[in-house]
């Protein structure tokens, strides 16, 4: 199988959670320049949600996940087909036309049952992820996930691949209202690239979530050329 068709496969395992650690990160480092793979996220995660709302909770197995998963790649077809979702009794909840695998289809549904549509953070609560826009020609090696918890803790943007910057400039964190930008804070990466910056003021009438290369100790406005990674939310 192409590696771009592995990716594709990959999508309904990386909304259930259930992808090795390496697999996650390779398949965040690849959706970051697919739009294709992009748009099956977010089609999957909706109805994957409304599943979980529609039926009872309940403490799923430990073994469920993985050996759910292992029947998943045995079976999977390797084709994509096409299937139509029922509408759930829900709130703003509307049928959606969704493009995956029966094997994954059933995984969906019966992972609902088992307490639901669940992305697993590092504290091990139920979050949702969101994969960023990187600016290729200055960060070419970067990805950059912002993940929302369900419940308490703040949401936290992670970054991979981000190069190291010089002395007195570090990476600062935006806001964008759609009519004005407002600093949330600034992060440096580690050796490896790897960064993450907390964001306590939460996310409610913020369109996206941005990062520029800044002067320390920050700047009031973002500077040119612009951001280096966006997120919407």
């Amino acid at each position: 199988m192409a590696r771009q068709e592995e990716h594709h496969e990959n999508v309904g395992a990386y909304v259930l959670g259930a992808l090795p650690d390496l697999e996650a990160i390779a398949f965040e480092r690849h959706v970051m320049g697919c739009e294709d793979c992009r748009d099956e996220l977010e089609r999957l995660r909706p109805p994957a949600a409304a599943l979980a709302r529609a039926v009872p909770q309940a403490p799923a197995p430990a073994s469920l996940k993985t050996s759910l998963m292992d029947t998943v790649r045995a079976e999977s077809p390797g084709r994509k087909r096409s299937w139509r979702l029922p509408s759930f009794d829900l709130p703003r909840l509307h049928p959606a036309t969704v493009s995956l695998s029966a094997a994954f289809l059933l995984a969906v549904g019966v992972l609902a049952g088992y307490g639901g549509f669940e992305l697993t953070s590092d504290e091990g609560g139920s979050a949702r992820t969101i994969a960023g826009t990187v600016d290729r020609s200055r960060t070419p090696d970067a990805t950059a996930t912002l993940v929302i918890p369900e419940g308490k803790g703040d949401p936290t943007l992670r970054v991979h691949g981000m190069p190291a910057l010089p002395e007195g400039f570090l990476y600062q964190v935006w806001y964008d209202h759609g009519d004005r930008n407002t600093p949330a804070g600034t992060f440096t990466v580690a050796a490896d690239g790897r960064g993450a910056a907390a964001l306590p003021d939460g996310l409610e009438g913020v369109k996206r979530v941005m990062v520029t290369r800044e002067r320390a100790p920050g700047a009031r406005t973002p500077s040119l050329p612009g951001p280096l990674i966006m997120v919407k939310t």
